[in-house]
């Protein structure tokens, strides 16, 4: 369908019917050596369905990709995203992509995850309500947040700062 797109070939009474291809379906209970193969055929997703017919889910190959590596690559990932800038562990630098869940876990914060953001820069945007620039700062509990990087409306990178609560 790429290519009538890109000639410009589709009007928008064309029908999408002849380029519409039939979705690999695949039981829950397949084992990733049954999947594999039907990845390898250039499936780009499976429908995962339950016993009785019902839809349970879409499998990529990213999906299986996570399952054979596993959380080692996952943690590594955590690890480049999170930079410590100082030895006394109270100064950071992370990527506004991060999960909030990871960076609560790794560093102990309690850094809220609402509802419809799982990511720092989320977690940003609701509070700034605005898209912010950087060098803008905001406070929550005892964490300092100030935007280091941008990439246009994205946060790339978020300094922390973590403020003695003597005062």
């Amino acid at each position: 369908m790429a290519k009538p797109i890109s000639k410009s070939q589709l009007g928008a009474d064309t029908s999408l019917e002849p380029f519409l291809l039939p979705v690999t379906k695949v039981l829950e209970t397949c084992s990733l050596a049954e999947i594999l193969p039907l990845v390898r055929d250039y499936n780009p997703f499976l429908l995962v369905v339950d016993e009785h017919g019902g839809t349970e889910g879409l499998i990529t190959a990213a999906d299986l990709t996570g399952e054979i590596v596993g959380d080692e690559m996952q943690n590594n990932s955590i690890n480049i995203d999170m930079k410590q800038l100082d030895n006394s562990q109270k100064k950071w630098s992370i990527a506004g992509k991060a999960e909030i869940v990871e960076i609560n876990k790794k560093l102990g914060f309690q850094i809220i995850e609402g509802e419809d953001y799982h990511t720092l820069a989320g977690f940003l945007l609701e509070r700034f309500q605005m898209v912010p620039k950087i060098g803008d700062i905001l406070e929550f509990k005892n964490i300092k947040f100030e935007i280091i990087s941008m990439s246009g409306p994205r946060i790339d990178r978020v300094k922390i700062n973590l403020i003695d609560s003597k005062s």
